[in-house]
C-alpha cells in the first residue's frame, strides 16, 4: 500500500486514498495481498460499495472506493464493476452552487480591488491561465460599470479586452 501511496503526486490524494484504503480493510478485515490474490476482486468491491451505501451519502462511497480501485488498477487487475450500481456516479449536492450574475454583482458591489478583479476574470469565463496574464492597466474599471455575463463561445484575450 505504501508503494502505491507514494506514486500520488498531491498530498490531498494521497491523504483521501489512504483514507479510503483503510476504510476498505476495516470492510474486508484481511490485508490487501490477500485481497490482490482473491479470485474476483470486482464483487468484493462491489459488496464493499453496497456496505457503504448503508451508511454514506453517494459522494462519500465514491471517494472510498476509488482508492480501492485505483489500487487494484495500480496493480495491474482488470476489474468488471456493474455500472447499475452507480459506483462512479456524482450526486450534485445542496453545497454545489452555480454563482449566479447577481450574486457576483453582489460581491463585486462590496469587494476590494483584487476580489472585483477574480468576479470579473469569473464572468469573462477565462481559464486560470488567462486570468493569471492579466496586467493591472487591462482593468481600467470605473465603480459605475455594470457587470456582463458571457455564455458558451470561446472568447481570445483579445477579444475580451
Amino acid at each position: 500500500m505504501k508503494t502505491f501511496l507514494d506514486s500520488l503526486v498531491s498530498p490531498q490524494t494521497r491523504r483521501s486514498y489512504k483514507r479510503g484504503l483503510e476504510k476498505f480493510l476495516e470492510y474486508y478485515d484481511k490485508d490487501l495481498k490477500t485481497f490482490l490474490k482473491a479470485r474476483d476482486p470486482s464483487k468484493i468491491i462491489e459488496r464493499y460499495y453496497v456496505w457503504l451505501r448503508k451508511k454514506y451519502a453517494q459522494n462519500s462511497c465514491r471517494a472510498l472506493t476509488n482508492p480501492i480501485i485505483q489500487y487494484v488498477k495500480y496493480n495491474g487487475i482488470q476489474l468488471n464493476i456493474r455500472k447499475s450500481l452507480g459506483i462512479y456516479h456524482t450526486t450534485l449536492t445542496t453545497r454545489d452552487h452555480m454563482l449566479q450574475v447577481d450574486e457576483a454583482r453582489a460581491v463585486y458591489n462590496v469587494g476590494s480591488l483584487e476580489e472585483k478583479v477574480l468576479v470579473k476574470a469569473w464572468l469573462l469565463g477565462l481559464r486560470i491561465g488567462d486570468a493569471c496574464r492579466l496586467e493591472w492597466r487591462q482593468f481600467d474599471i470605473t465603480p459605475k460599470e455594470n457587470l456582463v455575463e458571457i455564455l458558451s463561445r470561446n472568447f481570445t484575450l483579445s477579444e475580451l479586452l
